[in-house]
């Protein structure tokens, strides 16, 4: 099992655990010619054996509304350097950035979930 630390992972870092598809603890496994985040020394094991969990994504509508949020003033912000609303009209650096923005905001609240749990008592 090996680990390592490249540049690639300024661009293309794992969010995902590569056996059990939970957000990534820091550690990264070699298999195949190919690199996986890991959540555990216990996940990298399984990685490297070519075990992977069966996992279907779900999306928190609460956690949209909640990266929208957060990302609005930055929105405003990108719009005014590039004198238009459309994202169409953006820079492609811009329009990275901007999606960059929603997708760690949505992360960060499915982090918080995951560390905090949900009550269900809370409406959009």
């Amino acid at each position: 099992m090996k680990t390592s630390h490249f540049k690639f992972l300024s661009v293309d870092r794992p969010s995902l655990c590569g056996y059990c598809f939970n957000p990534v603890g820091g550690l990264l496994t070699k298999f195949e010619d190919k690199w996986y985040g890991a959540c555990c020394v216990e996940h990298q094991k399984e990685i490297v054996k070519g075990n992977k969990l069966k996992n279907i994504a779900q999306v928190s509508e609460k956690g949209v509304a909640y990266a929208k949020a957060q990302s609005r003033d930055r929105y405003i912000e990108i719009s005014k350097d590039n004198k238009s609303w459309a994202l169409r009209d953006w820079t492609e650096e811009d329009r990275m950035n901007f999606f960059n923005k929603i997708i760690r905001e949505y992360l960060n609240y499915a982090n918080e979930q995951a560390r905090n749990g949900v009550d269900g008592s809370q409406e959009i």
